[in-house]
């Protein structure tokens, strides 16, 4: 048998649950249906504080290009996968908070074996739909939307540099946007005699989930929104003068997208492209909203079964579907030791179409040497990267590899991480520049580095294993390049 060629996708904070339905996705009936899509080898591995996904090369790239070439073959079929994301995201949406409400001490295993089950279904439609298509689609679709910005510019870098702007940023405010307003409202409450701790519990219970990207996530508690409250107080900015520059910011985008589609002369491709790749920023937006408040709600419903299992939430959250629907019937889980070593680290593995298998301790590790032996981490001195937002900048290196290494990005300091997320902004504000490992021109760190304007570069693919903690580097946005000075 002739040993898999694998090619590195992206590596989260992912407990096995939540990696268990994103693989299932490449070989569902509906990608299948939709895209003739359907993935034989795909394997899951640790990688430092989080685990990265490996798709077979014979197999993955002619897959993407098959599903961006009918999700964006024109404007009709976008829009017909763009309802078909919002449905799911709202089914999602209404059926985990379903769970969260039915949840009780007081439910049967059997009355918990149904909400898990429906879980699992509005995970599996969810992430097929409403995460993996623009997650797939985004890298290709911004690469043909800049090409023709490039074109309409004529080589003109202001008027190049302006379009892409108002293209490549959402008109919708999302989460952590409408967070930042609603506590700037509760700041200028206060300043005025407002009751400072009856309006954060309320912003507290309204926002709290936002961090909970993976169901074994923290929310967040209301100390977190008091520290960011007192910055908002004790900051030379007025909260009115700042709300209202964020709202005139988003009235801008729109108006100026309106107004370029109406005045420009652009062929039909343009169009479509254009108007495809400006959705597309508030669609990720979007869904990863959803994403992290039905992760949120779901907290209980696993919790629960911890509690009845004798685990803990993050060993709940590393048992495979199949492993809590036979502790829910028969009362039967994997050994303990086995439970425990996975939050070490673990492997998932589909093999030549069989089904998932899970593996800890000596034989994960044995299967990732098998694997990945060829796959050395580089340290070169300069990268090169796509542009998010241009200029330079220097300063000294943080690598963010999860939210709890947020804390370490200090003034001045220029992040560098595997991605970025909305719970990652108050510190990305801290920042002079911001270098990923993943994305593209539509990704969540080019276009908040765009809002915030700092120099970004994303999709360097190996920043955060070329660089360490307090290197000094600098970023030339201008030119794509990120390169060591000591």
């Amino acid at each position: 048998m002739s040993k898999t060629n694998w090619q590195y996708y992206f590596a989260r904070k992912f407990s096995a649950h939540r990696y268990e339905v994103v693989m299932s996705i490449s070989f569902s009936s509906f990608y299948q249906k939709h895209f003739q899509v359907k993935l034989k080898n795909i394997l899951v591995v640790p990688a430092g504080k989080n685990h990265a996904i490996y798709f077979d090369q014979a197999e993955w790239p002619a897959a993407q290009q098959k599903i961006y070439q009918v999700v964006c073959q024109n404007w009709r079929s976008f829009q017909k996968y763009q309802r078909l994301i919002q449905w799911a995201q709202n089914e999602f949406f209404m059926g985990t908070r379903k769970i969260f409400r039915q949840v009780s001490d007081q439910a049967s295993n059997k009355s918990l074996l149904s909400l898990h089950q429906l879980a699992v279904k509005l995970n599996h439609k969810f992430f097929q739909r409403s995460i993996w298509i623009p997650f797939v689609i985004e890298p290709f679709l911004a690469v043909a939307a800049e090409e023709e910005i490039k074109k309409l510019a004529s080589g003109d870098e202001e008027k190049f540099k302006k379009i892409f702007n108002f293209v490549f940023s959402p008109e919708e405010k999302n989460a952590i946007t409408r967070e930042r307003e609603s506590l700037l409202k509760v700041a200028d409450l206060v300043q005025k005699g407002g009751a400072k701790e009856k309006l954060l519990q309320k912003h507290c219970q309204n926002f709290r989930w936002i961090p909970c990207y993976d169901p074994g996530d923290e929310p967040w508690e209301i100390d977190y929104f008091r520290q960011e409250l007192n910055k908002i107080i004790d900051s030379s900015t007025a909260p009115t003068e700042e709300l209202k520059k964020l709202r005139d910011n988003f009235f801008q985008r729109r108006s100026e997208f309106d107004k370029f589609l109406l005045l420009t002369k652009l062929t039909r491709r343009q169009n479509n492209l254009l108007r495809m790749a400006h959705a597309l920023c508030f669609i990720k937006d979007q869904r990863d909203d959803f994403r992290r408040l039905g992760s949120f709600y779901l907290q209980s419903l696993y919790q629960e079964i911890g509690r009845r299992a004798g685990l803990d939430l993050k060993e709940v959250v590393n048992l495979l579907n199949d492993e809590i629907e036979e502790f829910l019937v028969i009362g039967q889980l994997p050994d303990m030791r086995e439970i425990r070593q996975r939050q070490d680290g673990y492997v998932l593995w589909r093999q030549n179409d069989h089904e998932i298998k899970i593996f800890s301790g000596r034989r994960a590790h044995k299967i990732v040497e098998q694997e990945l032996s060829s796959q050395a981490d580089k340290k070169a001195s300069e990268l090169k990267g796509i542009i998010g937002n241009q200029g330079r900048a220097s300063g000294s290196v943080q690598i963010v590899i999860s939210k709890h290494d947020l804390r370490k990005v200090k003034p001045g300091d220029v992040m560098v991480a595997i991605t970025t997320h909305p719970d990652f902004v108050p510190a990305m504000r801290r920042a002079v520049a911001i270098v990923t490992d993943e994305g593209g021109i539509t990704s969540h760190a080019a276009i908040v580095s765009r809002e915030i304007n700092i120099p970004c570069l994303v999709g360097t693919k190996e920043a955060t294993r070329a660089f360490r903690d307090g290197q000094e580097v600098e970023v030339d946005a201008d030119q794509g390049i990120v390169r060591k000075l000591t």
